[in-house]
């Protein structure tokens, strides 16, 4: 994208663009997760060996510190804890549907800390049975919402005597390898992975390292928009899911503590199976709770309406699509799933022989603007359509004449440029309410020029074009998203809160 600048008048030229407006995970449990062409992301899954790379990768604690509970590292790496449960939470500073499902998180952590880690406080070095940690993102202070979440533990058990201390460990998660590596996008949030040692068995490969994915799934709070809206009986339901993924590991446990030592492991305890999660969510429009079984392993639910055209006018043919819930029991084929373009599963080291797919969870068609039930007959996203023909479109754009600017002969300057997929350029209300006159070490100069935001659709950020068109002062700093495929994803369009802050009681420096 490129903003040109004739005289005074600013004019941005965007590439005519389609983006769904739901994407085709949601808030599945789906793994791999599904992109919003319902393509399949390569991703740790259910009976992946973890890679001995992820596992060696160091990561500092920030709550608790060492100096409120001894026994707490400063920092540690997964492959220390090979011989022990690990329980991975996957939560965003901000997100109301992860603070609800926090506090529970906490309150199982430490039950299960208080059942199995009998070594004294004070001995940090003592390898424990189970460790629960938290991956939290968003550029908050960590320590402050890590102690808010165990408050909310012992609020939202208030029979208990379990009060959140040793555990979890939080983790600033602020470079998202913990995000990255075990929740790769766009798996849903919040959400949760336990691992199990790999001489449990399961593991579908004997490459990587000494853990292994034995449950992977969404928190039940997902979807929920405010805090009160997922109620406290909803969030606990993340109690049972953690215990029962937990508990059948322990079960192996004792059952191969119970077996004979054998070569070539002879005498492997195969795993229970995995505990089925249930997968909802409140964000998915018009779809029904019910769903269909699909050689016993695919569970698909049923399809959302159709979404509009995605033109309005013109003898030519939009696009509508439709998504449903498709949910996979069945087990990974690799340790990273390798998928054709169709989100197929390849399996084995050469990756040939191929095992047939869940139905799609997209489907798409072609529309026409005049009439929206005259359509092609729907396709999936492979691309097999079933229609020979195109149905005859007579609507068309009805003419609009705007007046002519820059005269006869406009001059177009390239004012600025570099931006990564461009989805929208917006021009600020009030020029340097945001940055003013100096930020992050920076000096701008709101009087002198216009203000011009662009949507980065690449990399969930924004880029201020600070006074536009000034060839002395005209500059360009970046705002990331504070919580990386969270708050911008798929940004498409910006808009400027115009309501005064007595009215909405919002800080005016956040507007």
């Amino acid at each position: 994208m490129k903003l040109f600048a004739p005289a005074a008048v600013i004019v941005a030229v965007l590439s005519p663009l389609i983006v769904p407006t739901t994407n085709a995970q949601g808030c599945a449990s789906t793994c791999p997760p599904l992109d919003d062409t319902g393509k399949a992301i390569p991703s740790l899954c259910v009976n992946s060996t973890v890679p001995a790379t992820y596992l060696a990768k160091s990561h500092s604690i920030c709550h608790p510190l060492p100096a409120d509970v001894p026994s707490t590292p400063p920092d540690f790496k997964l492959d220390d804890y090979a011989d022990s449960i690990v329980v991975l939470a996957n939560h965003y500073i901000g997100c109301n549907a992860g603070r609800r499902e926090s506090g529970v998180f906490a309150h199982v952590a430490q039950r299960y800390h208080d059942m199995l880690n009998a070594a004294p406080e004070s001995d940090a070095n003592e390898r424990k049975k189970i460790i629960f940690v938290t991956s939290l993102k968003g550029g908050s202070a960590c320590e402050r919402w890590a102690d808010m979440y165990q408050s909310d533990g012992v609020r939202l058990y208030p029979d208990s005597e379990v009060t959140p201390r040793e555990m979890p460990w939080t983790v600033s998660d602020v470079d998202y390898r913990l995000r990255d590596d075990y929740f790769t996008t766009p798996f849903g949030h919040p959400s949760y992975v336990v691992l199990a040692p790999s001489r449990l068995g399961g593991a579908v490969d004997d490459e990587g390292g000494a853990l292994v994915v034995r449950n992977k799934f969404v928190g039940p709070c997902c979807g929920f928009v405010r805090y009160s809206d997922c109620q406290p009986d909803t969030a606990r339901e993340l109690d049972a899911m953690l215990s029962d993924a937990i508990d059948a590991i322990l079960l192996a446990m004792e059952e191969d503590a119970e077996e004979p030592a054998a070569a070539d492991g002879e005498g492997m305890v195969e795993p229970p199976p995995t505990t089925t999660i249930p997968t909802t969510t409140t964000t998915e429009p018009a779809t029904s709770e019910t769903a269909t079984v699909i050689d016993e392993s695919c569970i698909v639910g049923q399809f959302s309406e159709w979404s509009p055209c995605s033109i309005d006018c013109g003898p030519t043919e939009g696009t509508q699509f439709r998504w449903r819930s498709v949910v996979d029991n069945r087990p990974a084929l690799a340790t990273e799933a390798a998928v054709t373009d169709e989100g197929e599963a390849l399996v084995g080291p050469e990756q040939q022989n191929r095992r047939e797919a869940c139905p799609s969870p997209v489907e798409v068609r072609s529309c026409s603007p005049a009439d929206e039930e005259s359509v092609l007959q729907p396709s999936s996203v492979d691309g097999t359509t079933t229609s020979s023909a195109v149905d005859a479109r007579s609507s068309l754009c009805v003419p609009v004449c705007i007046p002519e600017f820059g005269g006869s002969k406009p001059k177009i300057v390239e004012v600025a440029t570099g931006f990564d997929s461009p989805r929208d350029v917006a021009f600020h209300p009030t020029p340097g309410l945001h940055l003013g006159d100096r930020s992050e070490g920076r000096d701008f100069n709101p009087a002198v020029g216009e203000e011009a935001w662009v949507a980065n659709g690449a990399n969930h950020s924004i880029s201020i074009v600070a006074a536009l068109g000034s060839e002395a002062h005209q500059t360009t700093i970046s705002r990331r998203d504070r919580g990386y495929y969270h708050y911008l994803v798929n940004v498409t369009a910006l808009s400027f809160n115009v309501v005064p802050p007595s009215v909405s009681g919002r800080d005016p420096a956040k507007d």
